[in-house]
């Protein structure tokens, strides 16, 4: 017969009403016993091609923001992640030196994020970066979603 090993008493905790929000909420998201679930995340070549081509810093930082996506997935909260507006599309905003860096990415049916394609905003107009990078966007998910159609 085995026993289970004693609970030290100094590790025994009351939860009180107002914490089960707080659990429920770290259930939800995947915060399950300092084990969160991480997501799943994919780069399609444009991003890839572009990441690969940033100087080291520049990359470095993109690297932290995608490894911060991995791991809080849909709760990355801003300033790391914001919709893009008028969209179903997200950036990863990083900031390298005087560099303003936006990798686009969505989630897809699996709930994997699916890294489209990245730029720097350093100099361009907002009215300008944002509608150029959206249609680059569209085509890539779209290219995207019928690849999947074809694999599945």
């Amino acid at each position: 017969m085995s026993t289970s090993p004693r609970i030290p008493t100094s590790s025994v905790f009351k939860v009180g009403a107002d914490d089960i929000e707080v659990i429920l909420y770290l259930c939800h998201t995947g915060f399950v016993a300092d084990r969160p679930r991480k997501t799943e995340v994919i780069a399609t070549d444009e991003f890839v091609s572009w990441w690969n081509a940033l100087p080291e810093k520049e990359h470095d930082a993109v690297r932290d923001a995608v490894e911060l996506l991995e791991q809080f997935g849909i709760n990355l909260p801003f300033p790391h992640s914001s919709a893009i507006e008028g969209t179903k599309f997200r950036e990863l905003r990083r900031k390298s030196g005087k560099h303003q860096l936006r990798s686009i990415y969505i989630f897809d049916q699996f709930r994997q994020a699916v890294l489209l394609l990245g730029g720097d905003k350093l100099g361009i107009k907002k009215a300008l970066f944002y509608p150029k990078i959206i249609d680059q966007a569209e085509r890539i998910w779209k290219q995207y979603l019928q690849e999947q159609k074809g694999t599945s």
